[in-house]
Order: C-alpha cells, then sequence, then structure tokens
C-alpha cells in the first residue's frame, strides 16, 4: 500500500503540475525612453557555466554537434549536459532588448549580457520533512514539496559602434518557485522558472538603472 501511495504521489507530481510557457520568456514594461537601436549579445559560455550539468568519470559517445559533449584527457574525463536553461536566458535578454531600445533603424553599438555568479538551491525543508513523515500522502492533499531558487550576478554592458564601452551595470537577481502538486511545478520546471524568475529579477533593475542613466548613455552612443 505505502509503494502504491508513493508511486501514485510521484505520477501526479510528474502528470499534474503547470508548465514553463513561451509567454513566460517575455518582460513587457519598456523604460520611458528607448535608446537607438543596439545588437544584442549575450556570452553564452557564462550562462553554460551557470547551468550545465557537470558529471565526473567515464562516458561512452557524444560530439560537438550531440545533446551530450565530452571532452578527455590524460588523467580525466568528464562529460557536459547541456540544459535548456541556457537557451531561455538568451531568449529572455534578445526580448527585454526591446523594452530599453528601438528595434528599427541604424544600429548605433551593442548590449551585452553575462552572467557574473550564479547560485542554484532547494529551500522550504520545513515542507519537504512532512512530505517525508507522511510518505507523500500530504502532498496529494496539496501540500507543498519544498522551493526551488536560483540567484544570479547579471553583467549587462553598453558599447558604441567603435566598439568602445560606454556603460556598465551589475546587479542580483532572485528568483524562487514552489514544488507541488496541481497548482505548482515539478522540481524540473520549477528550476527553470526560478531561473527565470531571477533573470526578470535583475534585469528589471538594470532597466531601471539604463533609465536613470539615459542622457549619459545617449551621449556615449554618439
Amino acid at each position: 500500500m505505502r509503494k502504491l501511495l508513493m508511486l501514485w504521489s510521484v505520477v501526479l507530481v510528474l502528470s499534474a503540475c503547470k508548465s514553463v510557457s513561451f509567454n513566460d520568456l517575455t518582460m513587457r514594461v519598456p523604460n520611458p525612453q528607448l535608446l537607438p537601436p543596439l545588437k544584442a549579445e549575450v556570452d553564452q559560455a557564462s550562462i553554460k557555466d551557470s547551468f550545465d550539468t557537470t558529471i565526473t568519470g567515464s562516458s561512452a559517445g557524444s560530439g560537438l554537434g550531440s545533446e551530450d559533449w565530452r571532452v578527455s584527457g590524460e588523467s580525466y574525463t568528464f562529460v557536459k549536459k547541456k540544459d535548456s536553461r541556457t537557451r531561455d536566458m538568451i531568449t529572455l535578454f534578445d526580448r527585454n532588448v526591446e523594452n530599453i531600445s528601438q528595434v528599427y533603424g541604424e544600429r548605433k553599438g551593442s548590449i551585452k549580457m553575462r552572467f557574473t555568479n550564479s547560485r542554484i538551491y532547494s529551500s522550504g525543508l520545513y515542507y519537504t520533512v512532512p512530505s517525508w513523515v507522511s510518505l507523500y500522502s500530504l502532498n496529494l492533499l496539496g501540500f507543498p514539496y519544498g522551493y526551488k531558487n536560483t540567484d544570479l550576478e547579471v553583467e549587462v554592458s553598453i558599447f558604441n559602434k567603435q566598439g568602445d564601452l560606454v556603460w556598465k551595470d551589475t546587479k542580483t537577481g532572485n528568483g524562487e518557485e514552489i514544488v507541488a502538486m496541481y497548482y505548482g511545478y515539478n522540481e524540473e520546471e520549477a528550476l527553470v522558472m526560478s531561473s527565470i524568475r531571477a533573470l526578470k529579477d535583475a534585469l528589471r533593475k538594470i532597466n531601471l538603472d539604463i533609465a536613470n542613466d539615459f542622457e549619459g548613455i545617449i551621449k556615449g552612443l554618439q
């Protein structure tokens, strides 16, 4: 009976939860004044370092064009698993550029994002322990499993057409998402959503600083 209850709990948390949607990857809060058109660039390596999973030990098969890629050395072997959150972060930043700069016209420079630090963790032990003790029967009634959290330190730089640095800002964003049946996310989707919330939080702060420094940035782009 207990095994059946636990199996039923797992099935429900995987199948009856919310999912991240395309609409979650948008920010529709444009600044009062828009900068001239800018080319969006992303330091993908810094994002991959934040989200890609490193698995130590030996592993068979892979290649640079596959979902997994492997690097081998004389004394080590590791496999790095690509994470869909890297793609989500790039998409969200690209779309956010429309909140701070004009879409059409001659580009006057570029705007670049990179992650300078990150922290991914779980919280809500006060939910997790009762779930374990009750063999997840409480979760069948809607009791949460816990939270997935992401903290991101995000750096955004603006360069003129000559490649000179015009403006730079670094902000930390925090994202938290609940893991629960029916109304929450499963663990994997909660991790994705917490990273989206963290980046949105950081970009909102950066957008505000861009608005406050608008005149100086305009002069630097001329």
